[in-house]
């Protein structure tokens, strides 16, 4: 990682590299952001989120190309391709939980997620802080593997999670969306360990298709011209999405409410005093 060291004497950062460095990839995951619920109405929940680890995976093989000699570039092109699969996974992840849970749990899952992102990120600073010795700390003694095996280790639950969703049903609420009803029914009798009849199925089944029933009229209502469901009609039909949040006082009041915390949120620093604690460790 010799290049982002500005004077190899006093071991000094290059603080303009230090800084694409750590933001490349939230600048990756809003461009996730932006695709992911494209992908996720077109392709489905679960072939979703496998793309979003396909990427994710590249952009951890494209970092480590860095040691065969790309250094800045590749390191650089990777995180972003890395915070594209980041940013997509954190739109359709929750999504697709929300959708195959039965309501009483669905509180705890989303809880149970955030601390399985906390969870990892404490593991991954101890695993940094344990390769940081490879060969020593010095300007002469650290090995490659310092950081490269950091940034390979990041393939191991991204594995994990593709092999997982493999096995996975689709949500029952895109399969009604897409007119596959028997199938949905299927798989939601499944997901709650109850025969297709019982009450509580033939219930939630009817909300679902209810729901979905509401939103296609809707849509069809408001913008007729894209009801083909081809993927370019499906793409605008994302933004138009997106513009509907701000078209109503009470609509847009909920936006504010959201929007505001999570800008509140990061306004305290909260992610650049973790990144800025782990290199000042350095």
């Amino acid at each position: 990682m010799g290049d982002y060291i500005a004077d190899q004497e006093t071991l000094e950062w290059n603080s303009s590299k230090q800084g694409w460095l750590v933001s490349i990839l939230e600048l990756g995951a809003w461009f996730g952001t932006m695709y992911s619920g494209f992908i996720a109405e077109i392709l489905s929940r679960k072939y979703a989120i496998l793309v979003s680890v396909a990427v994710f995976m590249v952009g951890v093989v494209v970092q480590c190309t860095a040691s065969a000699g790309q250094g800045h570039n590749a390191i650089l092109g990777g995180r972003f391709v890395t915070g594209m699969g980041v940013g997509a996974l954190s739109m359709i992840v929750p999504m697709y939980n929300a959708e195959i849970a039965p309501p009483e749990v669905r509180g705890a899952l989303v809880g149970l997620q955030q601390l399985s992102i906390t969870l990892g990120i404490m593991i991954s600073f101890w695993i940094d802080y344990g390769t940081n010795y490879i060969g020593g700390t010095g300007r002469d003694g650290q090995k490659e593997a310092a950081w490269l095996l950091p940034l390979a280790l990041q393939l191991a639950p991204a594995v994990l999670l593709g092999a997982g969703m493999i096995f996975m049903p689709f949500s029952p609420r895109w399969l009604v969306h897409h007119g596959r009803e028997a199938e949905a029914r299927r798989v939601l009798a499944n997901l709650r360990s109850l025969p297709q009849e019982h009450e509580l199925i033939e219930l939630e089944y009817a909300e679902i298709r209810a729901q979905s029933l509401f939103e296609k009229k809707s849509l069809a209502e408001r913008f007729p011209h894209l009801q083909d469901m081809s993927a370019l009609s499906v793409f605008k039909l994302q933004f138009v999405a997106i513009g509907s949040l701000f078209t109503t006082r009470g609509m847009f009041k909920r936006v504010l409410i959201s929007t505001l915390t999570m800008f509140f949120q990061q306004w305290v620093s909260v992610s650049t005093r973790t990144a800025h604690d782990t290199c000042t460790d350095r």
